[in-house]
């Protein structure tokens, strides 16, 4: 009703008459409102707490070794390695959503990380095996912010590399033959 004036105030801020939907920043907001009628009956106060997460999961991967670039955009590590993979869900101005799930896809296969809706972080370690690996991992929080991220591994094997030499005639001693 046109009789009615709502005041609202923000952040501890003045109190100010209520002309709309007024933006937040992302973080933590304090909101303090109350309404006059037209004879001047008083509404208590309330207040209220408003969380405006506008972030998504911050998703990381890392390699207790170090990785070397091959052709086709592949890192490539020794069968010794494991790969970390987290999504942590930030924390900005004192407001943070959860994560509200997280899973990675290796090779294929479907690996959902156990959490508890509203924790702030999940975590994996991989060890993969020799090969070629394609590694997709995604995590969402529960506001429906989502990051995905990819990458491709190649693993090499364990095998020392064995060279030989060969001489196959005696009276020629500069002519060789390598093997493998």
């Amino acid at each position: 009703p046109k009789s009615l004036k709502t005041y609202n105030s923000l952040d501890g801020g003045a109190e100010q008459p209520y002309a709309g939907p007024f933006p937040l920043a992302e973080g933590r907001h304090g909101v303090v409102f109350r309404s006059v009628d037209k004879q001047g009956n008083q509404e208590s106060a309330k207040a209220a707490e408003v969380l405006v997460d506008g972030s998504a999961p911050a998703l990381d991967a890392q390699l207790d070794e170090t990785a070397f670039a091959i052709p086709g955009g592949f890192a490539t590590l020794s069968p010794t390695a494991n790969l970390s993979l987290s999504a942590v869900e930030p924390e900005v101005n004192g407001a943070r959503a959860g994560l509200a799930g997280a899973f990675y896809v290796l090779d294929g296969t479907t690996v959902t990380l156990a959490i508890t809706p509203g924790d702030a972080e999940a975590r994996a370690v991989l060890a993969l095996g020799t090969g070629l690996h394609t590694l997709l991992w995604r995590a969402e929080d529960r506001v429906g912010h989502v990051s995905v991220r990819s990458r491709r591994v190649a693993v090499g094997d364990a095998q020392v590399p064995a060279v030989a030499f060969s001489f196959p005639r005696p009276d020629e001693p500069g002519l060789c033959r390598l093997a493998q």
